[in-house]
């Protein structure tokens, strides 16, 4: 059954990717402040489907990431940084497009949200890993102003140097505890953001 024709303002949401949201659920497990991104939970349900190294194309084969006891209204995927070194741009960015709309209209989410790709210190990747990630990043954002049930989402707050990155050069840094001004929390706060901002778009007027 569909909670939706319970409770028609209801929004259940899936945040599914790879080691950045499996660091996330572990983050958000430390503090009931972090709980359900800090949003009431008479309007909101998060799930994580998340794993390690994950690529678009596991996703695609993986039953545990599109079978769904109850649909998601909302999805948000953050996806593609360890495939950029599978294929060119576009080839990368067009397989993220479609596993959006396959989202969307195959299964029947009513908005999925492609969060933004995360650059890596340069020696921890391939040496043109960052223009790649900038250049996919683009080719989402444009093509996805065009997909119906599709948007791009920017984080904020990790673009003007790499500070953010952690010791291996490759994840968020995430200090023990609950510290707001971390990296960690900055895309804690940067998905609840995305969900705020279009979650108007999955309710009834």
């Amino acid at each position: 059954m569909n909670h939706n024709t319970e409770k028609p303002n209801f929004l259940h949401v899936a945040v599914m990717g790879h080691s950045f949201i499996s660091r996330l659920r572990s983050y958000v497990r430390r503090s009931q402040c972090l709980k359900n991104f800090n949003l009431d939970e008479e309007l909101f349900e998060f799930k994580f489907f998340a794993r390690g190294g994950m690529r678009i194309s596991h996703i695609v084969n993986s039953r545990n990431f599109l079978s769904f006891d109850i649909r998601p209204d909302v999805c948000f995927l953050q996806i593609g940084e360890n495939d950029i070194c599978s294929g060119d741009e576009h080839f990368i960015a067009r397989n993220i497009l479609s596993l959006a709309s396959y989202l969307h209209e195959g299964i029947g989410i009513s908005l999925v949200i492609i969060g933004q790709l995360f650059r890596r210190q340069p020696w921890a990747s391939s040496a043109d890993f960052n223009n790649k990630i900038v250049r996919v990043n683009n080719l989402l954002k444009a093509a996805s102003d065009t997909l119906p049930g599709v948007h791009f989402w920017h984080h904020r707050g990790f673009w003007s140097n790499m500070d953010f990155l952690s010791q291996d050069g490759v994840h968020l840094k995430c200090p023990e505890g609950v510290v707001v001004s971390s990296p960690m929390h900055k895309f804690w706060r940067s998905i609840r953001s995305a969900e705020l901002h279009f979650s108007a778009d999955c309710r009834p007027v």
